[in-house]
């Protein structure tokens, strides 16, 4: 009976050998392929991070730069139909801080509304489309009248 198991331990199982191997391989291609997922969405999620805080920079550069004023009807005119706010069409009241943009129709809206456009990410007027501020990029799509809540 010893000599059976002498024997069976001095057979060399080259089969056993090479499946250890092929596991120990898979291991480490297995390994590597993780590796490599949590690098791609690390970089994804700090690429978008960065964008973010640089398109709120930029905004936050438009923002200091556009000019606020209280509506008084001197400046705009009686109170009518005529004189709203196109984002949210409401209309101006006395109490109401109206900002005027620089583009060439010198158009009008409630503060916080541009402020809300401009926040979404579009540096265009919304009735004209001209560039609020010409040195500031922002996004890559123009903010549609649906996308700001009044």
């Amino acid at each position: 009976m010893n000599k059976k198991i002498v024997v069976c331990n001095e057979r060399k199982n080259s089969g056993f050998y090479f499946t250890m191997f092929m596991i120990l391989i898979l291991g480490y291609i297995y390994f590597v392929i993780y590796a490599l997922f949590f690098l791609l969405i690390t970089t994804l999620y700090l690429r978008r991070f960065l964008s973010q805080r640089n398109r709120v920079s930029q905004s936050t550069t438009i923002l200091k730069s556009i000019s606020r004023i209280k509506f008084s009807e001197e400046l705009f005119g009686a109170i009518s139909d005529e004189n709203e706010c196109i984002i949210c069409m409401t209309a101006f009241q006395q109490t109401d801080t109206i900002t005027k943009l620089n583009c060439s129709g010198n158009h009008f809206y409630h503060t916080a509304c541009i402020e809300n456009w401009i926040k979404q990410g579009s540096n265009q007027c919304p009735m004209c489309r001209e560039p609020i501020h010409g040195d500031v990029q922002l996004g890559d799509r123009p903010a549609q009248a649906n996308d700001i809540a009044p």
